[in-house]
């Protein structure tokens, strides 16, 4: 089924409790931001035999320069041409330790550019709050959130809003039948029990983009950015390059079959 016939068959639910939903929301005004914006996106292949998890990560940085509501982009940077992680141990804490790592490397890739490059304002792709957080990512997060770094979520199941009026359905659903092009939703505090941020909401095609962050400072500007740079689905060029810059390539895939043959071999020699 497609998002619009799922939105369609919520039409009557959303309707009855529309007048309900009374979230401040605000048409957004052209941005006249000139400077530098970087974003960082990650991208990861894994194969598991047993209780071993072989991954490798993917990590790719852009600088781009933005004037006049124009992106123009620089070569990619990268700290290093991919991680390679082994892991054993049962699913779960794999899927914990694998999302660590992504997280990190994205991270300290962000931090290079910003000392390197001196960025504006940086741009990573999903939350604050990714699936499987723990304390072990607090530090790191929590140094990243003294930069002008904003994240966006092109899909995210939070329903801190329509959680208070007893719906059972995430923000995105109701907000993509409320929220005109452009409009966005005034900043609310983010409930999550580790971190002090915030997020809002802004929609550019159909389902919009939750944008989370510390400083508003560049916030009317980064929403601004997302609008004027909705790519395919509405999702901002600038990430929707990053994206394509860090997804696994047939090459990395063969690379890392190759690897895992000669491990075994190894492996086949030392048990005969």
């Amino acid at each position: 089924m497609s998002i619009e016939s799922l939105i369609d068959s919520y039409k009557q639910e959303i309707d009855s409790i529309k007048s309900k939903f009374n979230i401040e929301r605000k048409l957004l005004s052209k941005s006249k931001f000139s400077g530098k914006i970087a974003a960082v996106d990650s991208g990861i292949f894994r194969v598991q035999l047993g209780r071993m998890l072989y991954a490798r990560i993917k990590v790719r940085g852009v600088l781009f320069d933005y004037s006049n509501s124009v992106l123009k982009a620089h070569n990619e940077i990268r700290l290093e041409p991919y991680f390679d992680i082994q892991i054993f141990s049962n699913e779960e804490d794999w899927r914990k330790k694998l999302n660590e790592e992504r997280i990190k490397a994205e991270y300290e890739l962000l931090f290079h550019i910003y000392e390197v490059y001196h960025p504006d304002i940086l741009l990573v792709d999903g939350s604050f709050i990714p699936p499987y957080f723990s304390n072990s990512l607090l530090d790191i997060t929590s140094k990243l959130l003294k930069l002008p770094v904003y994240a966006i979520s092109k899909n995210t199941s939070s329903n801190q809003l329509t959680s208070k009026l007893g719906l059972n359905m995430g923000d995105q659903w109701i907000l993509a039948y409320i929220l005109k092009n452009s409009e966005y939703t005034l900043p609310k505090k983010d409930k999550n029990p580790w971190l002090d941020f915030y997020f809002t909401y802004i929609k550019t095609t159909f389902l919009p983009f939750k944008v989370e962050f510390k400083s508003d400072v560049y916030l009317l500007d980064v929403l601004s950015l997302i609008v004027n740079s909705s790519y395919k689905f509405g999702y901002p060029w600038i990430m929707y390059e990053v994206d394509r810059l860090a997804r696994i390539r047939k090459t990395d895939i063969i690379d890392i079959k190759q690897i895992l043959k000669r491990k075994f071999r190894r492996i086949l020699r030392y048990d005969e």
